[in-house]
């Protein structure tokens, strides 16, 4: 008998879990493939290898084992079989890859040589498939009707509508409906009533049916969603240097139980007053006529991506982030061994951290758009958290963009701040990203500033004041406005504006509204009168 160490991924899960824009199949995608990653991966083994398969972690559509085989034809022979019965369990729609290291001693190889030899095998797997994947289909065969290039295969019953789907829509929608997989909206349901003394209640009666119905619960922005996309930082380096598989199981199970945590508690206070109504509704007879209003769409590894109300999106990025720093030093601290000694060497007495991309805009708006943008922000988040000052090798602190997506236009984000927000100019109208404690700040002021009740037409003003191109004729505009704010005993708009912008750089009523930083002048006046915006409840259509 062998020892190997196996690497398994699922690659394009991204193009598989958000191939349309129907909430039902986002949900049943991720839920199946959540399922299949965390239980049926090992079950699979089990049977192919009994009593010889040792689960290192399997989650975020990943996963290692270390496996005891006869030689390595009968790991590749059992690996081809679990790429087959995934693929039958989705339709068709998920493939793997896979690789293979010799860990016992006898093949010369410790651990950091076993994954480095898998990985490389991985690699070269991934290079392999590379090329678009063709599906093989008749010249007059019906196209699915949620994912074109799918033959449509049955006609499928949703609601008040049937649907000419494919198999792989099929499976999404059977696993959206199946409560044996425990969505992971599903799971966040049961940890309020295991955790959180919530009675019981069957989650599909209190989740929303579509990304409508979670923008039509927003309070400021009716009919906008926000989407969260959060990834750790550094986390790759930190991979890098794993030595051992116990560290490499310690390590997982602190990241992906750190993550879940933080969502789950973020997502209670964060929805605090729809919980607390849906509590209330589930003690009287009869079912729940509130919805609670958001959907974890990814959670494993050390990404998350979450949707919900517009306004509840930045505050749930902040807080989420704050979360996951103070359970994974917590985890840290608790750790034994040569786990605590690897991540207290590289880390010190700090928790891990995650960026954040927070994409808002309407519910009715291209899924796939919106999930572009917020990659798009998540990258620059990650650029912001990377070049921070305090960055080091191992630890980088938490960065958050965001962008407010207004209408139906698509634009490249880059190309929008260079060309809206003059980015790489002498003149830069945007702080973003923000470092995590800074936005905070920042949705601080927001409030005070729409506590401070300035007219609408007023914000709107100062955004196209900031936004003005021309920056002598910005701070000339920005200032005639600034200059006819009221300021008296009672109504103090005009100090509560300046000090509030004071906050983020010294500014001078002559170089209004301009702060200097390296050579270059900014001013957080359109990040301000944009998250105030997002922030205020008077123009709202739907209240809670």
């Amino acid at each position: 008998m062998e020892r190997f160490l196996v690497l398994i991924d699922v690659p394009s899960i991204k193009q598989y879990v958000f191939g349309t824009d129907t909430l039902a199949e986002i949900r049943g995608a991720s839920a199946l493939l959540d399922h299949l990653n965390r239980q049926e991966m090992e079950r699979i083994l089990e049977r192919q290898f009994p009593h010889r398969v040792e689960k290192v972690y399997a989650n975020g559509g990943a996963a290692q084992f270390i496996v005891m085989a006869q030689d390595r034809t009968q790991v590749e022979a059992a690996l081809v079989e679990l790429a087959r019965v995934i693929s039958g369990k989705t339709g068709g729609g998920v493939g793997l890859t896979w690789g293979i290291g010799r860990l016992n001693p006898v093949g010369g190889g410790s651990y950091k040589a076993a994954l480095d030899e898998a990985f490389s095998e991985q690699r070269w797997w991934r290079a392999c498939g590379m090329e678009q994947r063709s599906v093989p289909t008749f010249p007059l065969a019906e196209e699915c009707e949620s994912s074109s290039y799918y033959p449509a295969t049955r006609d499928y019953p949703w609601g008040e509508e049937v649907k000419i789907i494919s198999e792989v829509i099929a499976r999404k929608y059977d696993a959206a409906t199946n409560p044996q997989l425990f969505g992971l909206w599903h799971q966040f349901v049961n940890w309020l009533q295991s955790k959180q003394g919530w009675p019981q209640v069957d989650p599909t009666k209190i989740s929303c049916r579509m990304l409508e119905d979670i923008g039509e619960a927003s309070q400021t922005r009716w009919g906008y969603i926000g989407l969260i996309y959060a990834d750790g930082n550094a986390m790759g380096r930190l991979v890098q240097e794993i030595s051992s598989a116990e560290v490499a199981r310690a390590f997982s199970e602190l990241v992906d139980g750190s993550l879940r945590d933080a969502c789950h508690h973020a997502l209670k206070e964060i929805l605090g007053n729809f919980i607390d109504l849906v509590n209330e509704e589930i003690t009287r007879p009869g079912q729940p006529d509130t919805q609670l209003p958001g959907d974890i769409l990814l959670l494993g590894g050390d990404d998350l991506m979450v949707v919900l109300p517009a306004e509840r999106a930045i505050p749930f990025a902040i807080r989420s982030s704050q979360l996951f720093e103070e359970f994974s030093r917590d985890r840290i601290q608790g750790l034994q061994g040569e786990a605590r000694e690897f991540l207290k060497s590289r880390v010190g007495d700090r928790g891990l951290t995650f960026s954040c991309g927070v994409a808002i805009g309407p519910a009715r708006y291209p899924f796939y758009l919106l999930l572009e943008l917020a990659e798009e922000l998540l990258a620059s988040a990650k650029r912001g958290s990377s070049s921070d000052p305090e960055a080091q090798a191992y630890w980088a602190p938490s960065y958050i963009d965001f962008h407010i997506q207004a209408g139906s236009a698509t634009q490249d984000l880059r190309q929008l701040r260079r060309h809206d927000y003059g980015e790489g100019t002498s003149y830069v109208r945007t702080l973003r990203p923000y470092r995590r404690e800074r936005l905070k700040t920042l949705c601080e002021a927001a409030k005070k500033l729409s506590d401070a009740r300035l007219p609408k037409s007023k914000l709107h003003d100062f955004l196209e004041a900031a936004l003005e191109p021309r920056p002598r004729a910005a701070g000339w505009r920005a200032r005639e406005i600034f200059v006819r704010l009221p300021e008296t005993e009672s109504v103090t708009q005009r100090s509560t504006f300046w000090n509030l912008l004071n906050q983020f750089g010294a500014v001078s009523m002559e170089d209004f509204p301009w702060t200097r930083r390296n050579g270059k002048k900014y001013t957080a006046l359109a990040d301000l009168v944009e998250v105030c915006d997002l922030f205020s409840t008077r123009a709202s259509k739907e209240r809670i």
